[in-house]
């Protein structure tokens, strides 16, 4: 009986500490992505379009990976200029 009340209680508390982990990571995310449109081409911007992408990984991985990608296509135009 205690065993099946210690798992209950260690299933509950993973449970609530993965739902705060995932509310704080959807702000921290929400503030990238308004920080977005103030950029400036540089690599800030670079830096910034990584950091979103990161955001990404766990919840949208095909958006993490589009966000990259155009991290990466700016870097590149960076470098040429």
């Amino acid at each position: 009986m205690k065993t099946i009340l210690l798992i209950l209680l260690a299933l509950t508390i993973t449970t609530l500490n993965l739902k705060a982990k995932s509310q704080t990571g959807n702000a921290t995310l929400d503030s990238l992505l308004a920080e977005l449109p103030k950029a400036k081409g540089d690599t800030n911007e670079v830096n910034l379009l990584g950091k979103i992408s990161f955001s990404f990984y766990s919840t949208n991985p095909n958006k993490g990976i589009e966000y990259g990608l155009k991290g990466v296509k700016l870097a590149k135009k960076i470098k040429w200029r």
